[in-house]
């Protein structure tokens, strides 16, 4: 694992932003989804968000490997950070897959794919109002 540089090209707060590198590889989802759920925590939001978020983290990076074909050699890249009342998370494999993810609504409070590059953006809100 190392940190890496802004995923998808997007720059964040440094102050308010953790970023991670895994292989793409089925053992690393639990940092992926451990990472998450600690952020989430720390910033306040209640525990059925933090497990929401860990879930759609988890789904997000098990679609990814599924999108590259569990290429071995592939890596993804995460990001978390947070402000304006919710967290964020950013997921993108390299190489980038052929075909966009398929992503279960309802994990999280929302979530976008991009076609182009395949890269996952989940967000939650923290507060209790969702």
């Amino acid at each position: 694992m190392r940190e890496s540089a802004a995923v998808a090209g997007q720059a964040r707060d440094d102050e308010r932003t953790i970023r991670l590198e895994v292989p793409a590889l089925v053992d690393h989802v639990s940092l992926v989804r451990g990472t998450v759920r600690v952020v989430a925590g720390r910033v306040g939001a209640p525990d059925d968000t933090r497990s929401r978020l860990q879930a759609a983290a988890g789904h997000a990076f098990f679609a990814l490997l599924d999108a590259v074909d569990h290429d071995r050699t592939a890596t993804v890249a995460v990001e978390v950070w947070w402000g304006d009342g919710r967290i964020d998370a950013s997921l993108a494999v390299t190489p980038p897959p052929a075909a966009a993810p398929r992503l279960h609504d309802g994990l999280a409070d929302g979530h976008e794919v991009d076609a182009a590059t395949g890269a996952v953006h989940l967000w939650a809100a923290v507060s209790d109002e969702g």
